[in-house]
């Protein structure tokens, strides 16, 4: 049993896992709603009353299937634009106001007393100094404390299947307690990083059999949007289709989208005083990124609780289905969530996201990483320029701001070919606590080595200039 535990929980951990131009005149760059001299006038419209529409994405667009080509020149380099684009089409495309969240603004006691109350034991004494499942410990939050020490650059072996209960470093920290959660005997992660100014949040039950009131049931899993269920055994990855293969066993929880939403909704309000709208959850987030035919129309994304017998019998016979998995910020509005980094990180553009398991009891688990904290909407649904105009102003913001150090892996022709419309955090440095989600757009050039060259984001609504990224070292 213990050698399937392991396998599962090595899957598990591999999942989880100055702004001047090229010319003489500096450009100053500070925050959003204050980017750019040159939009001054643009801006001074918009930036504190963004226009709302009553279009579709793909109708402010300009169609449904886009494409841009444009000749430019980028610090003393030819530079060509040559993008396609087929928006993930919506009618809600919001603008938010967000607080940044840091370690004053997030109690680690508040939170462990409203998960835990008066039974929470901090696992940090002499006696604990390892979480490891082969003690019985949550092979999912092990797998959680593995992701945090590796993406803090600290010392862990994945092969060992534990990890230290109790980290305190100069740029990160790792506690771990024990508790009652609805009933449950579960354990808890709290986990902050200064050098990303992330919490990590993991709570799992310690016997997942206990949420459904089976104690043989060491594990549970979730299905994906096609309606199987994927779990490795000997060696290779198996499926199963639950309605052919579990048809016998539906799922026992009965509550409907609405309600599971609003349930895990409240439930992190209560427990870390954390706001997500409700357009940023979703129970159909195609999270192994599966193949779907465009015939099929995707599933709940369901929860499984079972054993080795289980998954032995090939059919995961005896597994019971209790519940489903509710993702958080991975997408808003339909559209992909990117996180501000200083560099191109793809582990840090997945920081501000969550999964959720919930049932007719309530939240059970779930594996939370934030950022901020949303106050409120600045519109519904902003108006953002046709794709030919922010493509232009593309071209504009970066002639005017990107610099020579900004291209030191470019080709002698710079080709940007790869273009997203995403959520950009962007955050008001001067104004303490305050910044915005917005609709941007993030336009990338690789070189012939298939390296990222640099990614630009410019703001959807207006054009004006964001960022500019590189890959890390």
């Amino acid at each position: 049993m213990r050698k399937y535990r392991k396998i599962i929980a090595i899957t598990l951990s591999l999942l989880i896992l100055s702004l001047s131009g090229c010319k003489d005149k500096e450009i100053s760059v500070d925050d959003y709603g204050d980017m750019e001299q040159a939009a001054d006038e643009k801006k001074e419209e918009s930036e504190n009353n963004i226009i709302d529409s009553s279009e579709s994405l793909s109708e402010m667009l300009g169609d449904k299937e886009l494409e841009y080509t444009k000749p430019f020149n980028l610090c003393g380099k030819n530079a060509t634009i040559d993008v396609a684009f087929k928006p993930n089409d919506t009618d809600i495309l919001s603008v938010y106001n967000i607080e940044p969240i840091n370690e004053s603004t997030f109690d680690e006691n508040s939170i462990v007393s409203n998960l835990m109350g008066d039974t929470a034991v901090a696992l940090n004494s002499d006696e604990r100094k390892y979480l490891n499942v082969d003690l019985d410990d949550s092979q999912y939050v092990i797998s959680s404390c593995q992701y945090v020490l590796y993406h803090n650059k600290g010392k862990y072996n994945i092969m060992a299947n534990s990890c230290p209960t109790w980290v305190d470093e100069d740029t990160y920290y790792i506690h771990t307690y024990e508790g009652k959660y609805n009933g449950v005997t579960s354990q808890l992660m709290i986990s902050y990083s200064r050098n990303y100014d992330e919490f990590v949040v993991v709570l799992y039950p310690k016997l997942p059999g206990e949420v459904v009131g089976n104690p043989s049931f060491d594990m549970m899993g979730d299905s994906s949007p096609d309606g199987k269920f994927y779990y490795w055994y000997s060696g290779s990855v198996r499926e199963i289709v639950l309605d052919e293969d579990m048809k016998d066993r539906p799922n026992e929880c009965a509550m409907s989208d609405d309600d599971l939403t609003t349930a895990v909704n409240e439930s992190l309000k209560n427990a870390m005083n954390l706001s997500y709208p409700m357009e940023s959850m979703s129970l159909y987030e195609n999270t192994y990124n599966v193949v779907i035919n465009s015939d099929k129309s995707p599933v709940r994304n369901e929860m499984l609780f079972y054993n080795t017998d289980a998954v032995k019998s090939g059919t995961m016979e005896g597994a019971v289905r209790n519940g489903y998995m509710m993702s958080v910020m991975k997408n808003l509005c339909n559209q992909r969530i990117m996180t501000d980094t200083e560099v191109i990180n793809d582990k840090a553009d997945e920081l501000q996201t969550g999964m959720v398991s919930v049932n007719d009891s309530g939240v059970y688990a779930f594996v939370l990483t934030t950022k901020y904290n949303f106050k409120d909407k600045v519109t519904d649904n902003a108006q953002i320029l046709s794709f030919e105009k922010a493509m232009d102003a593309f071209v504009e913001a970066a002639e005017a701001n990107i610099q020579p150090e900004n291209l030191e892996n470019a080709d002698a022709t710079i080709n940007f070919s790869s273009v997203e419309l995403v959520y950009f955090p962007v955050i008001n440095k001067d104004i303490k606590n305050n910044g915005r989600l917005i609709p941007a757009w993030s336009i990338e050039a690789q070189n012939e080595k298939r390296q990222t060259v640099v990614r630009i984001l410019i703001d959807a609504t207006d054009g004006s200039f964001i960022t500019a990224l590189n890959e890390s070292e």
